[in-house]
């Protein structure tokens, strides 16, 4: 820049290292930075910027009449400075770039800067560039519908599978597509040094998304503002394997591997009405494979307590009285109907029809019986 303003000031045999002469060093410069992810190229930039700026509005010292407004401009200078260092401090966290990625059925944000790798908790994330802070996104699939109170027992289960007391700071209700969440503040120990996480937890169904990040204590205030920045686009949609299941069904009606696997997967997704007619229909077209469709209902009934009537139990019971499976199913179904009294004498009919079986004898154990 000072080459371009003050081409005269310069001695001939010198202009020729000034102005548009330094563009191809700006240029390689900048290009060895960009293939370096060693080198912070947001700071070559401010530097050049800012450099820029200065060297258009000050001019040289050696004119008098110039020293009163460069000595302003340097104190503007000064002052904008201490300010953006001071909203970087206080605000920097909030003001990393995100960029969004979609899976299982869920569309959720991450740092564009860190550096993606493996967690604490098993799972793949992502890492800021100064090592102190971690961003976490994992989808579950559990064997049954998992409630709030379960999912802050896995939470805490895996956490502390890598870490040491691991404790809840608060907890706090939310809602994210419709689905309720919560969020949860963590404190542990990682090696000597304290840590804190901030993870928001949404059962859906059999799924269970987590999301979190984790600081040192004493940078977690810091990152609190990017935790809720990433939280607040969280949405949920269908996950695919209910969207296959539902055109698979809808393109052969009749076809009853079709129908068993949209109940499974609409089961599995927390749509247990959607679940349980199309185990019903399944049961209806009967077959030597329906008392798999029996069970399936039966286990959706068990999870959810929606979809089937406390008759259908006992008439599948009769239907399937020689599947241990679906009687098994059939005693937690009653069990959710808060049945006690036939969830007990069908668990004792079936001992007595089925000597010896493992799998009775351990359902009869587990209650006490």
């Amino acid at each position: 820049v000072f080459g371009w303003k003050h081409e005269l000031l310069i001695p001939p045999r010198a202009r020729r290292f000034f102005g548009w002469a330094v563009l191809p060093y700006l240029v390689l410069s900048m290009g060895m930075g960009f293939q370096s992810a060693s080198v912070d190229n947001w700071g070559h930039a401010g530097g050049l910027l800012g450099g820029w700026i200065m060297a258009t509005v000050l001019e040289p010292e050696a004119w008098r009449e110039h020293r009163a407004p460069n000595r302003a401009w340097r104190r503007i200078a000064l002052v904008v400075s201490v300010m953006a260092a001071g909203l970087v401090s206080w605000q920097g966290p909030t003001l990393v770039g995100i960029r969004s990625f979609s899976e299982d059925g869920v569309t959720s944000f991450r740092p564009r800067s860190w550096d993606e790798e493996w967690t604490l908790t098993g799972d793949r994330g992502w890492t800021s560039r100064t090592r102190r802070a971690t961003w976490v996104r994992h989808a579950g699939i559990h064997g049954k519908p998992q409630s709030l109170e379960e999912a802050v027992e896995i939470l805490l289960q895996v956490v502390d599978s890598s870490a040491t007391h691991p404790q809840v700071l608060y907890q706090k209700e939310r809602e994210v597509s419709g689905h309720a969440a919560l969020e949860v503040g963590l404190t542990f120990d990682l090696g000597d040094a304290p840590h804190i996480m901030t993870a928001l937890l949404i059962p859906r169904g059999a799924y269970l998304h987590r999301f979190h990040l984790h600081a040192p204590a004493d940078w977690a205030d810091r990152y609190a503002g990017l935790a809720q920045r990433l939280f607040s686009r969280i949405e949920l949609g269908d996950p695919p394997a209910l969207l296959r299941a539902r055109s698979a069904a809808a393109a052969a009606p009749r076809n009853w591997d079709a129908l068993v696997a949209h109940g499974h997967a609409a089961g599995d997704a927390g749509y247990p009405k959607e679940g349980a007619a199309a185990y019903r229909q399944a049961v209806a077209m009967g077959g030597s494979r329906s008392s798999i469709a029996a069970r399936g209902w039966l286990n959706l009934y068990a999870g959810y307590g929606v979809g089937m009537k406390t008759s259908d139990i006992g008439r599948l019971c009769v239907q399937y009285s020689d599947s241990v499976p679906v009687l098994l199913a059939a005693v937690e179904a009653y069990e959710r109907a808060a049945l006690d009294a036939e969830a007990r004498a069908l668990l004792e009919d079936a001992s007595l029809r089925f000597p010896g079986h493992f799998s009775v004898e351990r359902a009869r154990a587990v209650r006490g019986l």
